[in-house]
């Protein structure tokens, strides 16, 4: 009988220790990291997509290499498309319907409110914050005025920025964590990211893009990688998403002194994403453009593909159209996918042109 007291008690004990373990914060996260690592050390898996072809119902070309010399990036935001020039670093303001409402100039330099290389941008109510990977800076302007506000100086080499409701999340070059919170006056609060052990050692394998939900929801899509990283507006890791492609992390090689990026050799690249609502739409392009016309006819050349991020998985792909130009294959340069009105909004590699595709 006491002994089965005994053993009812250790029972129980074990219960409430096991169940507080597994509700303390952060559990949830330290089990998808050791997931994560154990994925990443592996090969990627591999799945087909569920691919449905949509025709294109409009086409709207906003602008030309008359107005944008080179375009860069691209962010959508209430209703409205920002798109930088790479050629003096300005950014273009225009309604969904093709109208420029302003044009925000920066100019080359290192002065208050210039800039040296323009590596990413993103808005967050009234303000647009720029980040300049040479000044190691962080600069805002009044998104009514165009008016410069301020800047901050980080420590650390920033390539990548997205805002959300109270913070800004950036990821940096060469460092052993791939992110950082800041709050807006450029204090940092949180430091966070280390996906692999050897990130530090191979930092080019490690660009890609970031894109947020604008208030508690952010994600990491890697260029080299057939995985999604969402994470919360603390930095804790929600879900690790496999998409269809079979590459793990590579590693970059050194030329000399010099580090080049990974030789890819997988079919698809993840170019550029756009959150709307619980969905992440995935902007998929060819890798190789000198594969044959009868590999290109069996395989779509420029896809989107879609994600639940509270259920963190793939849903399906929608098949973009070939489209030629100056008698080449029509490169979608970028690519942000608004689900909900069904636009696609993109750059060209060739014209310089900017349009808005309508399915």
């Amino acid at each position: 009988m006491k002994l089965n007291k005994v053993i009812t008690v250790i029972i129980i004990a074990f219960i409430l220790i096991g169940g507080y373990i597994h509700f303390q914060p952060g559990y949830e996260t330290k089990r998808l990291v050791d997931q994560m690592n154990k994925s990443l050390l592996s090969e990627a898996n591999v799945f087909d997509r569920q691919i449905k072809r949509k025709e294109i119902q409009k086409n709207k070309k906003f602008t030309d290499n008359e107005i944008i010399k080179i375009p860069g990036l691209t962010r959508i935001s209430d209703e409205s498309i920002f798109i930088s020039d790479f050629t003096d670093f300005s950014i273009y303001h225009y309604s969904y319907d093709g109208n420029l409402i302003r044009k925000i100039e920066t100019g080359r330099g290192s002065g208050p409110g210039e800039i040296r290389q323009l590596m990413d941008f993103d808005i967050s109510n009234d303000i647009i914050w720029l980040v300049d990977s040479e000044l190691f800076r962080v600069s805002s302007f009044n998104l009514n005025t165009g008016e410069y506000i301020n800047s901050f100086s980080v420590e650390k080499r920033p390539v990548r920025l997205t805002t959300l409701k109270n913070s800004l999340i950036i990821q940096w070059y060469g460092s052993e964590k791939l992110f950082s919170s800041f709050d807006f006056e450029g204090n940092e609060i949180k430091y966070f990211g280390e996906l692999t052990e050897n990130q530090l050692e191979n930092p080019l394998s490690f660009d890609g893009q970031l894109t947020s939900n604008r208030n508690d929801i952010f994600v990491y899509v890697p260029a080299y990688a057939s995985f999604i990283f969402v994470y919360n507006e603390n930095g804790e890791l929600l879900h690790m998403i496999d998409t269809p492609d079979d590459l793990s992390f590579p590693k970059a090689f050194r030329d000399g002194n010099i580090s080049r990026p990974p030789n890819i050799k997988h079919s698809y690249t993840m170019v550029d994403s756009f959150i709307s609502g619980s969905t992440l739409s995935v902007y998929t392009a060819r890798s190789n453009l000198e594969d044959s016309p009868e590999y290109i006819a069996k395989k779509p050349f420029a896809l989107i593909d879609i994600y639940d991020l509270e259920k963190g998985m793939y849903v399906r792909s929608i098949e973009l159209p070939v489209v030629q130009e100056k008698g080449m294959p029509f490169l979608y340069q970028t690519g942000k996918y608004d689900l909900k009105r069904q636009y696609f909004f993109t750059t060209t590699a060739y014209e310089g042109n900017t349009l808005k595709i309508e399915f």
